[in-house]
């Protein structure tokens, strides 16, 4: 009896907020990241070099710990300063891959390549 009861009671309160069966639409409004982020530490050729991405920006892991990285858009065109392990600094470009992919420019033209 009392399971006809609350059966009874949670069809007249489904109807207070709209009918049985009502579909509700949720959009959801997602945006593709404008920048993105290494982290210091990794290794790039450089003219058949090896050398490391020195991290001058904070990331956050997720669980309130930050660690030196390095920060880049990821808008075609847009050209940002790089510290290397080695002293060298470069204004590293970012060039269209297609399919939503892109790469980094160094000044004389040649990809970044990771280790």
């Amino acid at each position: 009896m009392r399971i006809v009861v609350y059966i009874s009671v949670m069809l007249g309160l489904t109807g207070c907020f709209g009918e049985i069966g009502e579909k509700v639409t949720v959009i959801y409004d997602v945006h593709s990241p404008s920048i993105w982020a290494i982290p210091g530490g990794t290794a790039v050729d450089i003219g058949g070099e090896f050398v490391e991405i020195v991290g001058t920006d904070q990331c956050n892991n997720g669980f309130g710990d930050t660690y030196p990285c390095w920060k880049f858009s990821l808008r075609p065109g847009d050209a940002q300063l790089v510290t290397l392990s080695n002293g060298l600094q470069e204004m590293w470009t970012t060039s269209d891959a297609g399919q939503n992919r892109v790469y980094l420019v160094r000044p004389n033209g040649y990809r970044v390549i990771s280790e």
